[in-house]
Order: structure tokens, then C-alpha cells, then sequence
């Protein structure tokens, strides 16, 4: 076993050799058999051989976005730049969802926020997904006629429109209290027309110019962050309902420390009814799912979105290994081999495995290595 992988070969294919460590990504993409099981004297292992097809593979995609009065001109302003999002996506396979930053009373114990005509009677709370009006449907694929459209006119809600109209009147707005990790905690618990599939990558985008329920930033605003609140209770809860599908969650926030956004989002026009928090809680997440952190004051969402596209993109086809392998080493191929070299390389922060440069459309990838037992 020793001398398994320790000298790289080159036949018909571009092989690399890098140690790693155990993590969780994604599907383990293993053939249908499942890895084979071989002994060698006393010491077993798992031969893995993992594949992915680059440019159809599947990704989830969950917009989690607030829907107070406040943010009506970032809803807009994602609806018309949308498809720098969507052209990072090329081929692949994907879901995209929307949810809302409310949080019911009936699943929350802290604040009164009953379904109402401000939230179409629950429609937008407790992370349902968002009906596209066109469709019917409950989420955006390839096969969505215009998902460009579709999306626009979903993540635009009339109830955040009619709040702005009111002059923010709060009987006449959805909930001021956010909670966009409690709604993706909800959504995970109850995966609403099977939205979340097994095995596959998914991306979050916060959308808000808040903080979970508001960061406690001001004394008389905010509210106490319960478990479901918590950074680590999405990340845990994921893992343990959708074992081995990645996580990676970006944020369109009122970035911490940025005193200019801060200062034109909240209280602007002199209407005290405007707030905005530094999104401390949103930008933690961001980072330990390492993320893409934007700012809701851009004055055009084409270069943040295009780029939170490209790390979709990037996510879903990467690949991790399920365990160490046997002697810290695995080989990656490519068939057909592509015209110009391309390097394999682990980010070791992540885990996860990734390449110099796009593989070609149609290139199947194969990782070999083995676990052992």
C-alpha cells in the first residue's frame, strides 16, 4: 500500500497529486456501486473514484431576502441585474429559491408576528419558498421560461412596495424584525416541495440592510438572538439533515465598519421609520462558509452579483474528498485531456479541491484515492 499513488503516471490522462484532509462537500459522486471495499492483510479501505461532469452539474440556490419597506430599491436593483448572475451559471443544473427574512410568532417566542396581509398571510414567513407569479412554481430552473424575468418579478414583493408607499407605516409593513438564518433553519427543517436535493452543493444569498433581528446595535432596537439565530446552528443543522452537501453563503449587507452605506441607509429622507445595522451576524456567516460579502449601497449590483454567480459556479464544480486518503494522496484526471495544462489544488481552508483554470465543457474529472477503515 505505500507505494499506491506515489509516483504519478501519464497515460491518456493529466494527473495530480495532493495530500488532504477530511471534510465534507457536496455529493460524493462515486460510481452507482458505491466504493469498493478491499483488505490487505489486517488493514481495509474504500477505493473511491469520484466524478463530475463539468458544466451540468447540479446546485441549489436559496435567496434569503429581507422584505421591509426599506430594502423595496434592493429588491429592484438585484431584479434588473440579474442576469450577470445567471451568466456565470452556463450549464448548470440549477434550483433557485426565494425566501424572506420573517419569522412567524408560531415558531419564534420572543415577538407578536402573526400572519397578515403584510406577509400574504404567511405565504412570506418561515422560510416558504416565494410562488413564481409566471410559472406557479415554487423555485427557477434552465427549463423556466426567461428565469431572468421569473426571478425579477419574484424577488419584488408587493407587500415591501406597498410599506415604502405608506410613507413605512408600520401596520402597513412586513416584519422590521429579520431573521434570514432562522428562515433558512426553517426552510432546511422542512425542505417546502423538495427543493433541497441530497448530495448537492447549496449557496445562500442574504439580502438585507440589517442584521439578524438587528444586531442588538442600538439599545432601544433589536432583539436577543435565539439558537436558531446562530451561525453554527445553520451550518449544524444542514450537516445533520442533508449529510456532506456544502454549504457556502454570500451576503448583500450593509457591510460592518462601512460608516458611509450605514449612514445613507439609515434614517434617510428624514424618515424615521428607515433603519439599518451593520450586518455583523450575516458577515460572521460569510466568512466561515467563505463567501462573498456585498454591499447593498453598490450603485449597480452587476459586478458583486456576477461575482457571487462565479463562485456558484465554482462550488458546484468542485470536488472534496470524503476521508484522508491512504497515505495522503489522491490523483485527479481529466477525460478528454484537455489542450492545456490544468493544476489541481486544495484550498485548505475549505477543503476543497479546485483548478487553475476551467476545465472545458463535457470534461469528465476523476478523483481516486482510498479511505481507510
Amino acid at each position: 500500500m505505500k507505494s499506491w499513488l506515489k509516483t504519478g503516471i501519464v497515460i491518456g490522462t493529466v494527473s495530480y497529486y495532493v495530500a488532504c484532509a477530511p471534510v465534507k462537500f457536496g455529493a460524493d459522486n462515486s460510481a452507482p456501486s458505491g466504493p469498493a471495499l478491499k483488505c490487505t492483510g489486517s488493514a481495509c479501505f474504500q477505493e473511491h473514484n469520484d466524478q463530475i461532469t463539468i458544466a451540468k452539474e447540479p446546485i441549489d440556490i436559496l435567496f434569503v431576502v429581507d422584505d421591509s419597506g426599506s430594502v423595496s430599491d434592493v429588491q429592484a436593483n438585484i431584479a434588473s441585474r440579474f442576469n450577470s448572475f445567471l451568466n456565470q451559471l452556463g450549464q448548470l443544473d440549477y434550483r433557485i429559491g426565494i425566501t424572506t427574512t420573517d419569522v412567524s410568532s408560531s415558531v419564534s417566542d420572543t415577538r407578536n408576528n402573526p400572519p397578515a396581509v403584510t406577509n400574504r398571510y404567511g405565504a412570506l414567513q418561515d422560510g416558504k419558498l416565494i410562488q413564481v407569479p409566471a410559472s406557479g412554481d415554487f423555485y427557477i430552473t434552465p427549463q423556466t421560461p426567461n428565469p431572468a424575468s421569473a426571478f425579477a418579478s419574484t424577488i419584488q414583493f408587493p407587500e415591501t412596495t406597498t410599506c415604502a408607499n405608506s410613507g413605512y407605516n408600520p401596520s402597513q409593513c412586513p416584519s422590521g424584525d429579520p431573521r434570514a438564518i432562522f428562515a433558512a433553519n426553517l426552510l432546511i427543517d422542512s425542505n417546502p416541495h423538495g427543493f433541497l436535493r441530497p448530495n448537492v452543493p447549496l449557496t445562500i444569498v442574504i439580502v438585507s440592510d440589517s442584521d439578524e433581528r438587528n444586531s442588538l446595535d442600538l439599545a432601544t432596537e433589536g432583539y436577543p438572538q435565539g439558537h436558531n439565530d446562530l451561525p453554527a446552528t445553520l451550518i449544524a443543522n444542514l450537516n445533520a439533515k442533508f449529510p456532506g452537501k456544502s454549504l457556502v453563503v454570500d451576503g448583500i449587507v450593509t457591510k460592518p465598519g462601512d460608516t458611509a452605506c450605514y449612514n445613507a441607509r439609515y434614517g434617510r429622507d428624514g424618515n424615521p421609520y428607515l433603519f439599518a445595522w451593520y450586518a455583523k451576524i450575516y458577515a460572521e456567516l460569510v466568512t466561515q462558509t467563505h463567501g462573498v460579502l456585498g454591499s447593498v449601497c453598490a450603485s449597480d449590483y452587476t459586478a458583486q452579483l456576477g461575482q457571487i454567480g462565479a463562485g456558484v459556479s465554482q462550488q458546484a464544480q468542485t470536488i472534496t474528498l470524503a476521508c484522508q486518503p491512504d497515505g495522503n494522496n489522491y490523483t485527479v484526471s481529466f477525460s478528454p485531456q484537455p489542450a492545456t495544462t490544468i493544476n489541481a489544488s486544495v484550498d485548505w481552508a475549505t477543503k476543497k479541491l479546485s483548478f487553475s483554470a476551467p476545465p472545458p465543457p463535457g470534461t469528465v474529472v476523476t478523483v481516486s484515492y482510498r479511505c481507510p477503515l
